[in-house]
């Protein structure tokens, strides 16, 4: 095989599968560019111990990484094989750590993230995945500390200083976070995140004037910009002051057309007791919708947008050469909600099945044999055949093609 054009050296790889073939082949590229590679094969296929050894004899970094991708424990050991190889690479440690995050395993993630830093100190990404880690695992304290590390590592950077308004807000900590957002602006204005962390966190303090002030504050430095009135309107919703947040989401409007804005507008005539100036305001805008082409940017207002035209078709405010439009508006939400009932059923499907029956599932739908199963997953045949009868019922079918197609078509499986 001819060298690699690519100078790969300091970079690190996990090529799965990789004891023959093109597997193979990726490793021997990968390190003859330069890279450290961990090669994976199944713990009993001894030509990936051959293979490792026949690339270490030409002086290439190369470390057998076996295990079988997908079976409960394997990865994890794979991924920790990694890090002992290379235990100052921060991108195998994130892997390490996003890893266990994926897994929903907050206290492992955690642990990884801070045997990260003891091994590479004050890296940002290794301090912002521990401080990441210990606010899923509910951990605000200790996760708001981690972010302040980072605010001190990086004092210019807004996003660190969001991140840890973020973390005080989950908190309730709403003196702490309206400190970081106005940090944040400091550095730089137009962050309209920050804008609605200061916001709200005023408004919870109970301090809506002093929110609705910030808002208009925003209006004063960008007059012809939407987001200083959305923003107060929205404080002035959290109130229940539903005639002046349609005002506000009007002045709104005049800046940037918006469905968002328009659901928004909306919700608060209704609330206003205006529901027929609401349903007379929907009407302009769902003309003006139609003379734009605008389709998919209406629809993602979702079940609001069925409301608007509901009440629209029943208030008579629908001319003629609208229907159309509002025809073609009403079947695509209802393609949406069947799309969001065929994924709930995929989500309650996949629950159902065991973590071994989904292995095994996918298999089928790799083309392999019952016996092939048994001897990829260390079962045996009888065993497959048990677990195949509980998928064929929680799927609702008789046979392995019918089990394929329903697993293809609720998004369970794909093939290859």
């Amino acid at each position: 095989m001819p060298h690699a054009r690519y100078d790969l050296a300091g970079q690190k790889a996990l090529v799965t599968g990789a004891a023959s073939g093109i597997g193979l082949g990726t490793v021997t590229a990968l390190a003859r560019a330069g890279a450290a590679v961990a090669l994976n094969h199944l713990p009993d296929d001894k030509r990936g111990a051959e293979a490792v050894a026949k690339l270490r004899a030409e002086g290439l970094n190369v470390i057998a990484a076996p295990g079988q991708v997908g079976k409960k424990g394997e990865d994890a050991k794979m991924v920790e094989k990694a890090v002992a190889a290379n235990p100052t690479s921060v991108r195998a440690r994130l892997a390490q750590i996003s890893f266990s995050a994926r897994q929903g395993d907050s206290r492992t993630a955690i642990a990884s993230a801070q045997a990260a830093l003891a091994a590479v100190p004050n890296d940002l990404q290794l301090t912002d995945a521990l401080g990441a880690s210990q606010a899923a695992g509910g951990d605000l304290a200790q996760a708001a500390d981690t972010f302040k590390r980072l605010v001190q590592l990086q004092p210019q950077n807004p996003a660190a200083l969001l991140r840890l308004a973020s973390v005080q807000m989950a908190a309730k900590d709403y003196a702490g976070a309206v400190d970081s957002s106005r940090r944040a602006l400091a550095l730089r204005t137009d962050l309209a995140v920050a804008w609605t962390t200061l916001a709200k966190g005023l408004l919870l303090s109970g301090k809506p004037d002093a929110a609705i002030s910030e808002a208009r504050k925003v209006q004063k430095e960008h007059p012809d910009k939407a987001f200083g009135y959305l923003l107060e309107g929205e404080v002035l919703a959290a109130q229940k002051k539903w005639a002046d947040a349609a005002k506000a989401y009007e002045a709104a409007l005049a800046r940037q057309d918006s469905s968002a804005l328009v659901v928004k507008q909306y919700q608060a005539l209704v609330s206003a007791g205006k529901a027929a100036e609401a349903v007379s305001r929907f009407s302009r805008v769902l003309a003006a919708c139609a003379a734009a082409g605008l389709y998919q940017t209406v629809l993602d207002e979702g079940p609001a947008i069925s409301e608007l035209l509901r009440a629209t078709r029943e208030g008579g405010n629908l001319k003629a050469d609208l229907i159309p439009y509002v025809d073609r508006l009403a079947a695509g939400l209802q393609r949406a909600r069947q799309d969001r009932s065929a994924t709930d059923s995929s989500a309650r499907i996949l629950s159902a099945l065991s973590r071994r029956e989904t292995d095994i599932l996918t298999r089928i739908a790799d083309g392999l044999s019952n016996k092939e199963i048994a001897r990829s997953l260390d079962i045996g045949p009888e065993t497959v055949k048990s677990h195949l009868k509980s998928v064929f019922t929680k799927l609702g079918v008789e046979k392995r093609a019918q089990a394929v197609s329903r697993a293809q078509t609720l998004g369970i499986v794909t093939t290859r």
